[in-house]
């Protein structure tokens, strides 16, 4: 049925060497758009375990911080694989499904999403989970209220969770150079 997150998104799991490399390669292609050209600083890397399972919680206040932080996190550990939930609209696009697809995304409806949470605690128990507790965006750059299901996936998966705090790309243009 549509909505539901089961049998798709643990085939999103088994990843080949082929979308791995396109994986890396993008990644380091993102950071290098956005650290070099854009001096978008990542502090923090060090305390990314380098296995187990973990949740990465940002804070939601644009498109960038989509793709900077797995970009990070793989710049950082390039045999890691980064699974981010992402609203179920970016896979209605064939070209934006394959990048998601590419990239790990999971989709998730809109709405009350209770049947996500058992997926992204499995994915969490041993891969690394990128997740934003607020659910939507908040383009003013203020903090949202977390919604409840953060803590169940929490509580479910026993993962470590990496609190990512996310400043400034608010104010970014969409796509632009020399950007802090």
């Amino acid at each position: 049925a549509p909505g539901t997150c089961t049998g798709g998104n643990r085939r999103r799991m088994k990843r080949n060497l082929l979308k791995r490399l396109w994986t890396q390669l993008s990644a380091l292609s993102v950071l290098f758009y956005y650290c070099v050209l854009n001096r978008c600083r990542v502090v923090g890397l060090a305390n990314v375990p380098r296995e187990g399972g973990i949740i990465l919680a940002a804070n939601h206040i644009s498109m960038h911080e989509t793709l900077v932080i797995p970009s990070a996190v793989l710049g950082g550990h390039l045999t890691r694989d980064v699974f981010a939930a992402a609203k179920q609209e970016l896979f209605e696009h064939p070209v934006m499904r394959m990048i998601m697809d590419g990239w790990g995304g999971v989709p998730i409806p809109r709405g009350r999403g209770a049947g996500i949470i058992p997926v992204l605690a499995e994915l969490a128990t041993t891969r690394t989970v990128l997740i934003f507790p607020e659910g939507t965006r908040h383009r003013d750059g203020v903090m949202g209220q977390a919604n409840r299901g953060v803590g169940k996936i929490i509580h479910q998966s026993k993962a470590t969770v990496i609190p990512i705090g996310v400043s400034g790309l608010h104010r970014w243009k969409s796509f632009g150079l020399g950007q802090r």
